[in-house]
């Protein structure tokens, strides 16, 4: 049991998260204690409410990271393509990563399109390797228009 009290509210943490997960509050009032249980839905619900828990935007961000991902893997394919690299090794990596995203994104693919955009090439034929004289230019280079 996990309990705290905060202005006169005993919070008391119930559950796991295979059980079903609650939220017991009690106060005393007058004498007698009164009580209200929390399931863990009305906890997620009020939590969005107030801004505790940015679910949209986690979802957002996981799309485009799913996007970018499907986006390299292809890169590889195209690279490994011709014939000049081998890049069996970068494959094998790169197709269970884009298989466990569309995994993990399955769940809310009902968002609106604006919300996953996907990351936009110049065309099919991946660009040569970049140099860079500093890491921060490295870094900084997702983040230009």
């Amino acid at each position: 049991m996990n309990a705290h009290t905060i202005l006169g509210v005993e919070i008391e943490l119930q559950g796991t998260q295979t059980d079903g997960r609650s939220v017991l509050l009690k106060q005393e009032f007058g004498g007698t204690v009164h009580q209200v249980e929390l399931q863990e839905v009305h906890v997620r619900w009020l939590a969005e409410r107030f801004g505790a828990a940015d679910t949209a935007g986690l979802q957002r961000a996981l799309l485009r990271i799913e996007a970018m991902a499907r986006e390299l893997h292809k890169n590889l394919e195209i690279t490994h393509g011709y014939g000049q690299e081998d890049l069996t090794t970068e494959l094998s990596l790169s197709k269970p990563l884009v298989d466990f995203l569309e995994f993990v994104c399955d769940g809310f693919r009902e968002l609106p399109e604006s919300a996953a955009q996907a990351p936009t090439t110049a065309a099919a034929k991946p660009a040569g390797p970049r140099t860079a004289t500093k890491s921060g230019e490295l870094f900084a280079e997702g983040s230009r228009k």
